[in-house]
């Protein structure tokens, strides 16, 4: 097992290119996700990417790769899945010659991997999906004995289409919502042209502030948030973009938007807005999820991720459940008690660990974009992030 700090995006293509052919489970672990993250993120807070890679034996190939965010909060050292603050995917980016191995061998090499990540007092690995992407998530083996009491929603788009609908009835009342959107100008569209999205995404964000201090709530980092969104629409590649997708009027106002990051045959939700409560009775945040699907479908996509969380609305629009686990390692005594902490945090909160099926219901930890989406209808504005 070896480990490369990163300094400079050409070193993180030059790894990973090392790998061979390979299509990544997650656009998160791309290069050009991972480029962006350390050119706004990391050069902001002075966290470090690290990508920890395991080599073949007998050849000295590259088998699979894990990039990791250092950081340092409140005296702990911490080592995070890179951008988990932006996504749901904890996952490896794998190559050829790995998925060729026999099942123990992969088993051992995502091992030595997982156990190759010292130097810090807690090792946090979140939202490990068991599939992602219609692929094998081999980190998932590894973790699934530790913490596999949550899950992730992801729709598989080609038997999703309008015809197979699970619930027509929710599906025709959110067309009518729509159709009252449009009689007063509103539409859903792409905004595709570089200045449009730049000037999007900035609205987005403040939305997204607005509704937290609302709530008095913490209120996110937007600077940090918006540089990363830029640097992503900046550097688009041939197989990854940050999608930018609203309901809007004519002169620009928006309803309801959100930001998808695609990557090959997947989209993943990263952030949503909506505007204030005079909106709720339209359902803008619902009404923009369906159109999303029929936007990710005739785009090609082949699955839309709705992220971590166990909501029924998710299912209602035709999600599949997929059972996903945490891994988190103390490496420390200091690590062993925030564990214990955390631990008891959570029983205080009488979570106890449990995914919530309510409608609507607040969650207290980190919620994703397409998980906030009810909520914010109920609510009157937004939740994301």
């Amino acid at each position: 097992m070896t480990r490369q700090e990163i300094s400079c995006p050409c070193e993180i293509s030059n790894l990973l290119q090392r790998l061979g052919t390979t299509a990544e489970i997650s656009p998160f672990q791309s290069v050009w996700f991972l480029s962006a993250l350390l050119a706004s993120c990391c050069a902001s807070t002075g966290d470090k990417l690290e990508i920890y890679s395991v080599t073949s034996e007998r050849n000295g190939t590259v088998l699979l790769a894990l990039p990791v965010v250092r950081s340092s909060r409140y005296g702990a050292r911490r080592a995070d899945i890179a951008g988990r603050d932006y996504c749901d995917i904890s996952a490896p980016v794998i190559s050829d010659s790995f998925r060729s191995l026999p099942s123990k061998e992969q088993d051992a090499a995502m091992r030595s991997l997982v156990n190759g990540i010292e130097g810090c007092d807690l090792l946090r690995l979140r939202n490990i999906p068991q599939v992602t992407n219609g692929q094998s998530n081999p980190l998932y083996s590894v973790a699934s004995g530790t913490d596999a009491t949550t899950c992730q929603y992801t729709m598989h788009l080609a038997t999703q289409s309008p015809e197979h609908r699970p619930n027509r009835s929710a599906y025709k009342e959110y067309e009518v919502k729509y159709r009252k959107l449009t009689e007063r100008s509103y539409r859903f569209r792409e905004v595709l042209d570089t200045p449009s999205r730049l000037r999007v995404i900035g609205a987005l964000l403040r939305l997204r502030e607005e509704s937290f201090r609302l709530r008095g709530m913490p209120i996110p980092d937007a600077a940090q948030a918006e540089a990363l969104y830029h640097h992503l629409i900046l550097q688009d590649d041939p197989h990854n973009r940050l999608h930018v997708l609203v309901i809007s009027n004519g002169d620009g106002d928006i309803v309801s938007g959100a930001a998808l990051v695609g990557g090959g045959n997947n989209v993943n939700g990263s952030l949503i807005g909506i505007s204030g409560p005079e909106w709720k009775r339209y359902s803008p945040g619902m009404v923009l999820i369906l159109k999303i699907q029929d936007w990710a479908r005739e785009k090609g996509f082949a699955y839309l991720n709705f992220g971590a969380g166990d909501q029924a609305y998710k299912e209602k629009f035709g999600a599949l459940r997929v059972p996903a686990a945490h891994l988190v390692l103390p490496r420390s005594l200091l690590g062993q008690g925030y564990v214990m902490a955390a631990s008891l945090r959570s029983r205080m909160a009488g979570k106890d660990g449990a995914t919530s099926r309510s409608k609507g219901a607040l969650i207290a930890t980190r919620t994703t974009a397409m998980t906030a989406a009810l909520q914010m209808d109920q609510a009157g504005y937004l939740i994301a992030l």
